[in-house]
């Protein structure tokens, strides 16, 4: 693996190690490979190493390579973005000594801090490099485990404070969304509970099903025991019947994982998954049937010996109506759990609903984001900018598209950061702004569908040389300019700008959504991408309108982009929608989840209300003939029998309701748009699920009004 002497700028040998898949499907698993050279960006790289499979780092996505850090000039980075100590887009990650704790470890690292001299560190560069920004307050945030950087200011950051926080492992659900710091349940936790709730329900069934057998069994268990059986050798025989059922599940269970690991990556986006079935996975199946039929068997199973055999075998076989409270519970308990699983769903589907109906601030529809690899091509600066700027010109030429235009950030995965004066409206604390930021060309908000609400949009005369102006969006007016004319203000965007650089504001745009869409909107401007500082990396993307679906123009935007320069070897051609994409996944996910297991739960709970009902009615034939023949008319009977199931079912929803509200409140932060107590899918979902039992009450309560008097009296 890439060890310390590694990962040094020059190193005498630059090394990798390979993903997993990347070395199954580039190398066919051969061994050889080690030792072996493989060239990025036009530098060798020695093959040092395999990652394990299913090895993904802190991501829930596997890269095909990891090289070491500094490297990271030799493949195009900006090289002050990885010597600065304040390039705040790097994470530590570490691992715990043993028997340390969190808070040891926090005071062990804010004292290396506050220890290190910030003598002779390299300044960074304005703005931000790959994948985060500069530090926009006095926190280090050194992660154990887990991505994530700040955002901010260029220049020496006041003494630092540290925020230690824990990888989740198996990959989170979801990023803090409105409850900002907050972290929701990992996906695989989210998996437990529901699975655990269904095989509560699944286990419930099967001890009411256990309960009516060893009820049906009465007289010959009480027969068993007249003629000198034990009540313990009974027990065994009946414990012994539950094993088997258990080990029979057990089995099908193997069976269904195999399938479900199969299918759940095609559905979901889950990180790589390990095999399902292996040793751990039998011995906690094992485990599970086992637990399970004692904690489900054993109770029916003592029940049907501890009875007494005078009333058995005095009834000389007759069947009767003896209610059986715990019966009743256990249906309670199934229906109980059913609606809390069907109300997680419908919370999920509404915040779905909710999430994609969020105003982006981009017309998306025919919206298509490209991006080339130019920083592997190796381009200079002035290289770089000629090379869009002929892109630009002959993708305007290209049949479906209706505009196109340029832009430096990429919306939802990487962001520009700066802190900004404005010398007519200081700030309270005198203290500058923080910011995101974009540099873009003409017609760039026409092709990204964003509203110009006041003023005007950039033109061909915001050269390089002229007037320096930025456009603003409606956050930005109204947060830092409180009420003063936006077109009468200018802003300061860079260290040592007092007035003399100031950036004059042409106009103001609505708001348009860079990152998290469930947060509100963050102050934003704009700058011409002509007009972008020279000790900014020249990061650049195009942005395409198309007159039809971008699905049209894809393939050949992508060739235009590869073929106007023989070393640009990738390039990247992505809709806008799809890159929203990403930011439904923890609804998506929840919302499978929960709506899958949620209706399983309903169906074994119907099943076990529909056993319940059907025994009662079997119990007690006699009384309905004798109802019968006395004059009661099937509708009384019918109601009579359904009334029993509807108060089943009444209590299983309030029980239900209850246990929603206070399990509603594990994953609060991913209700978007809508109260973990909303009313309207609470009710919902209580109608689905007393459509359901009523409709699996309704069976035995029509079957109870076909008895035939006559011969339910005689086969008594």
């Amino acid at each position: 693996m890439i060890t310390v002497d590694d990962d040094r700028e020059n190193a005498a040998v630059a090394v990798a190690v390979l993903g997993w898949e990347y070395f199954q499907r580039a190398y066919s698993g051969d061994a050889r490979v080690l030792g072996q050279s493989i060239v990025l960006n036009g530098h060798s790289f020695t093959i040092i190493g395999v990652a394990p499979k299913n090895f993904a780092g802190i991501d829930a996505g596997a890269p095909s390579l990891w090289v070491p850090l500094g490297e990271a000039s030799d493949l195009g980075y900006d090289p002050r973005m990885v010597r600065s100590r304040y390039a705040s887009w790097l994470s530590v990650v570490g691992r715990l000594a043993p028997n340390a704790t969190l808070e040891q470890a926090r005071a062990s690292v804010q004292a290396a801090l506050l220890a290190a001299s910030d003598a002779g560190a390299e300044a960074p560069p304005t703005g931000l490099g790959p994948g985060g920004g500069m530090p926009s307050a006095s926190e280090v945030r050194v992660q154990i485990g887990g991505p994530g950087g700040r955002g901010g200011q260029a220049g020496p950051p006041p003494p630092r404070r540290v925020s230690l926080t824990k990888v989740e492992g198996a990959g989170n659900a979801a990023r803090p969304g409105r409850g900002a710091g907050r972290r929701s349940l990992p996906v695989s936790l989210w998996f437990l509970a529901v699975t655990g709730t269904v095989l509560l329900i699944a286990c419930a069934n099967v001890a009411n099903l256990l309960l009516v057998r060893a009820a049906n069994r009465s007289h010959e268990i009480a027969v068993r025991l007249s003629l000198g059986a034990t009540r313990q050798r009974l027990a065994q025989q009946l414990l012994t019947e539950s094993l088997l059922l258990a080990a029979l599940g057990g089995a099908a269970a193997i069976g269904v994982a195999l399938a479900g690991a199969a299918l759940l990556p095609r559905v979901l986006p889950l990180p790589p998954m390990p095999e399902v079935v292996d040793r751990r996975a039998l011995l906690f199946t094992a485990a599970v049937a086992a637990l399970t039929t004692l904690a489900f068997g054993l109770a029916p199973a003592w029940r049907a010996t501890r009875q007494h055999l005078y009333s058995v075998l005095g009834a000389a076989g007759r069947t009767h109506a003896g209610r059986s409270l715990g019966r009743d519970a256990l249906v309670v308990v199934q229906l109980g759990a059913s609606l809390a699983l069907l109300v997680a769903a419908g919370l999920f589907v509404r915040s779905l609903r909710n999430v994609k109906a969020v105003d982006t601030g981009f017309a998306a529809d025919r919206l298509i984001l490209a991006s080339a690899d130019v920083r592997g091509a190796r381009f200079t600066r002035e290289q770089a900018l000629e090379y869009w700027t002929r892109v630009l010109a002959r993708v305007k030429t290209l049949p479906g598209v209706r505009s196109a235009s340029l832009g430096a950030a990429m919306p939802f995965e990487m962001n520009i950061t700066f802190r900004v004066d404005i010398p007519s409206v200081p700030s309270p604390d005198g203290s500058p702004r923080p910011t995101s930021a974009d540099f873009v060309g003409p017609e760039f908000f026409a092709t990204a569908g964003i509203p110009v609400v006041q003023g005007r949009s950039f033109n061909a005369d915001d050269r390089e040389n002229g007037t320096p102006v930025t456009i603003v969006n409606q956050t930005f007016a109204r947060r830092y300019l409180h009420g003063v004319n936006p077109l009468s203000a200018c802003v300061n965007d860079g260290p040592g700008d007092h007035g003399s650089n100031c950036s004059q504001i042409v106009g103001v745009v609505a708001d348009a959504h860079y990152g998290d869409v469930t947060r509100d909107p963050e102050p934003f401007m704009y700058r011409p991408i002509a007009q972008r500082p020279a000790e900014m990396p020249p990061l650049t993307m195009m942005y395409v309108r198309t007159t039809g679906e971008p699905v049209a123009v894809t393939g050949q935007l992508r060739r235009e982009l590869q073929s106007l320069d023989p070393r640009v070897a990738f390039a990247t051609v992505r809709p806008m929608t799809l890159m929203i994409e990403p930011q439904l996944v923890p609804w998506r996910i929840g919302t499978f989840i929960f709506t899958l297991f949620g209706v399983i739960g309903a169906l074994l709970a119907a099943v076990g209300l529909y056993g319940v009902v059907s025994f009662v009615v079997a119990q007690r034939t006699r009384e309905f003939g004798v109802r019968l023949a006395l004059g009661a008319q099937t509708g009384d009977v019918f109601r009579l029998v359904l009334s029993h199931g509807a108060r089943l079912v009444g209590a299983g929803l309030i029980a239900g309701a209850v246990v929603a509200a206070l399990s509603t409140r594990l994953f609060v932060t991913l209700m978007f748009g809508v109260s973990p107590l909303d009313p309207i899918v609470y009710v919902a979902m209580a109608v689905l699920l007393t459509l359901i039992a009523l409709a699996a009450s309704y069976v035995p309560a029509l079957r109870a009004t076909r008895v035939d008097p006559i011969e339910a009296l005689r086969s008594e």
